[in-house]
């Protein structure tokens, strides 16, 4: 991928009107789907979006060897989980980058469906000039290994 606006996207409550829509209630079951060897530039902050319906959320979604870079460089690697999305056992390994944002990590998982064996091992981001970064760690069991930098400092 060269410079893709939204490069990997589900998003269940898509709306096509200039105001904002109601949350779809009729969404398709997505299910059993694999992203795999991935890898070049988003042209946009989040590069990949998962915004699942709440009454039939995505199940069965799997990454590998997904590598997306920002325009500048920076680490595109953003996920925005949303809804109901059920998130589960996803291991994050040797990821190092800068952050274009002040909070390069974001975990904001739903209370009704918290995000579960979520591994991070040695991730290391700092911010465009070398500044400090943070963690934003809501509804997440995690598991960290080795130097993990932001780390969350408080996991709720």
């Amino acid at each position: 991928m060269n410079d893709v606006k939204n490069p990997i996207i589900i998003d269940q409550n898509y709306c096509d009107q200039d105001n904002p829509c109601k949350e779809q209630k009729s969404a398709v079951q997505i299910s059993n789907v694999l992203f795999k060897n991935i890898k070049g530039t988003s042209a946009s902050e989040v590069a990949i979006k998962l915004d699942s319906s709440k009454t039939r959320p995505c199940q069965g979604i799997k990454m590998q060897a997904i590598n997306l870079v920002g325009e500048n460089g920076h680490q595109a690697f953003m996920i925005a989980w949303k809804k109901a999305m059920r998130i589960s056992n996803v291991f994050y390994k040797n990821i190092k980058g800068t952050s274009a944002s002040e909070v390069a990590v974001n975990f904001d998982c739903s209370r009704t469906h918290p995000c579960k064996g979520i591994i991070m091992q040695d991730i290391q981001f700092v911010g465009e000039e070398g500044n400090s970064v943070e963690a934003s760690c809501k509804n997440v069991e995690l598991t960290k290994i080795g130097k993990n930098l932001p780390s969350c400092s408080r996991v709720n």
